[in-house]
């Protein structure tokens, strides 16, 4: 079969999956029309009494802070809004659907990835101004939705693509299967009659210049949740660039950063909608904890990035030294960053005393080419870093321990 052939049988098996639930498709039919009223939402939830019993849930959570409790369903569908309700919905129809299009497939990765990726960029959405912060949560839940799809239809070759570094499975997609993920989810979510700024999301989230495009903030925010999930060390996302982070960051409206309160406001709500989604699921992983933080000495000068690395530390639960500490008293740092930003050969003169102290204590910022006078090969930390990246510094771990 050539390859044209090939995608286009790919493209109509992905397109056959199941559809999504008909309680769904009949709320979706409702808001289509532009005289729908309360009553007619009210019923089509009323008629599923597990999610009716859900959306009085939500409507009374903490999230919405109303200030007594709601009752009826008629008051949950009002107070909650059309809008919103719809994207509520039909995210938990979507969990459903993804459910039951797992199979065999490793749902709990992706599972997990996508409701950390809508419940961050529901988040951003509120601190940018969004309009509708739930239509971006529902846009996160199915960013990856190809993910599954070709996991589903496609489980050997899929699963070979997987064991391939992060940053090569987009390619690989195109050459093994014919159709990338992005593609696929597009294909599919258009199949089930979902709105084309949701297929846009789908077809376009690892695309530069779409998702910084200054016309399509609920693209760059389901984006830039999604590389946010690396720190999080849920899905599959590869490092991101310096530059296409700063350009994320000012295309959703977020030019001051990322900060640790904010990142933790991601994982309290991540808790609570994937609850939501899937009240009975024992998948969720609760925000992790540090018994023994590091101490970590940040050679870095720009205060921007600077801002950034002590945000990031410090959400991974890591106590950051004053630099001036640090070069007095070499060995209380149990890690070392050095940011080749910072850096040039008269810095590394000054700084050479205390760095010759803790040589295997070392690690670089960023990518970047390193200055004369450092060694060539030390570990580097990505401009977004996990717990794994932090695991794989040598002695790092072993230096906390054992200074204490």
């Amino acid at each position: 079969m050539c390859a044209r052939k090939r995608t286009v049988q790919l493209i109509r098996e992905v397109t056959s999956l199941p559809a999504l639930p008909t309680l769904v498709q009949r709320l979706l039919a409702v808001l289509r029309d532009p005289n729908y009223t309360a009553d007619q939402v009210t019923e089509v939830v009323r008629s599923d009494p597990a999610l009716a019993a859900r959306v009085l849930k939500l409507a009374n959570s903490p999230a919405y802070g109303f200030s007594r409790n709601i009752e009826t369903v008629s008051r949950a569908v009002v107070v909650l809004g059309s809008r919103s309700l719809r994207s509520l919905v039909t995210a938990a129809g979507v969990a459903q659907a993804l459910e039951k299009l797992a199979g065999s497939a490793d749902f709990e990765e992706l599972w997990c990835h996508a409701a950390y990726t809508a419940t961050g960029a529901q988040v951003l959405a509120r601190r940018a101004g969004h309009p509708c912060p739930e239509e971006v949560f529902l846009a996160g839940l199915i960013h990856d939705i190809g993910e599954l799809a070709l996991a589903v239809v496609r489980p050997r070759e899929y699963g070979q693509i997987m064991k391939r570094p992060a940053v090569e499975r987009i390619e690989a997609q195109r050459q093994v299967l014919g159709l990338t993920h992005t593609r696929a989810g597009s294909q599919l979510l258009t199949a089930w009659n979902l709105p084309d700024d949701l297929c846009a999301v789908a077809g376009n989230h690892h695309s530069l210049e779409a998702t910084t495009a200054p016309d399509n903030r609920t693209l760059s925010l389901v984006a830039l949740a999604d590389m946010l999930s690396r720190v999080r060390d849920l899905g599959h996302e590869a490092p991101p660039p310096e530059a296409h982070l700063i350009a994320l960051l000012k295309a959703a409206g977020l030019s001051r950063g990322i900060t640790a309160e904010l990142v933790r406001e991601i994982d309290l709500r991540y808790l609570e909608t994937s609850r939501f989604l899937h009240p009975d699921s024992a998948r969720i992983q609760a925000p992790f904890s540090r018994p023994e933080p590091r101490r970590v000495a940040l050679v870095c000068t720009d205060p921007v990035r600077s801002l950034l690395l002590h945000e990031l530390f410090a959400y991974h639960g890591d106590e950051v030294l004053p630099f001036a500490e640090y070069f007095e008293t070499p060995d209380r740092a149990d890690l070392v960053v050095l940011d080749p930003h910072c850096l040039d050969a008269k810095a590394i003169d000054h700084l050479a005393p205390a760095l010759a102290r803790t040589p295997d204590r070392l690690a670089v910022y960023g990518a970047a080419d390193l200055c004369a006078g450092l060694p060539a090969d030390l570990p580097t930390l990505p401009v977004l870093f996990n717990q794994s990246d932090l695991a794989g510094l040598p002695s790092a771990d072993t230096h906390a321990l054992s200074s204490r």
